[in-house]
């Protein structure tokens, strides 16, 4: 079976960190294709652009999940969030990597080149690639409430 489809993208404060998750991510069996929406040293692009261009991939399909990055990790998870439909996560934890997608069921999880080393970030990617959300499962009310709350908005 074919690895997930997963895109990465960071602004410069956290282009180190993208590109040691991006080699990382490459060598995984779990993953099967990488869109790389990075930021160019001598072109950067805001956390804002990053996060929106990302989360747009998610939306549209051409990805299943996502990583994005930026120095704290919070604006460019505010960023992917504004997508309608998408859910994105904060996570510098086991905890709140498992949570993104067993709990809150987002397909992007969201940290910080400034907060997380690369040990901790694979770490946090290894239990982010192995969860699954449970449609029927014991956190699927909450999922579904912000989805009818959405569907309340237009968003599709």
């Amino acid at each position: 079976m074919p690895g997930i489809s997963l895109a990465i993208g960071g602004d410069e404060l956290a282009l180190d960190l993208k590109n040691a998750l991006k080699d990382y991510l490459a060598e995984d069996g779990r993953v099967g294709k990488i869109v790389d929406v990075g930021t160019d040293p001598d072109a950067p692009s805001s956390y804002v652009k990053v996060g929106l261009d990302v989360a747009t991939l998610v939306r549209t399909g051409e990805v299943e999940r996502a990583v994005v990055l930026c120095g704290s990790g919070t604006g460019v998870a505010m960023a992917a969030g504004k997508v309608p439909g998408v859910r994105a996560v904060l996570a510098d934890n086991l905890l709140a990597a498992k949570a993104a997608v067993e709990i809150d069921n987002a397909p992007i999880i969201a940290m910080g080149g400034q907060v997380v080393g690369p040990g901790l970030a694979k770490r946090l990617l290894d239990v982010w690639l192995d969860a699954r959300f449970d449609p029927d499962g014991e956190w699927a009310a909450p999922s579904k409430e912000l989805d009818d709350y959405e569907a309340s908005l237009g968003v599709k």
